[in-house]
């Protein structure tokens, strides 16, 4: 679900010609938290 919404507000940014650069980088820093808060949650 959280995936679709990136996408979404990806595409809509894109379509805006947002800056690609700082699109990636907010992605990459939010695909890297919930990285990290999954592999908090998930027991060793």
């Amino acid at each position: 679900m959280r995936l679709q919404l990136v996408y979404r507000l990806v595409s809509a940014l894109s379509q805006n010609n947002f800056d690609h650069s700082s699109i990636v980088r907010a992605i990459g820093a939010l695909l890297r938290r919930s990285l990290d808060h999954a592999l908090l949650l998930k027991p060793i």
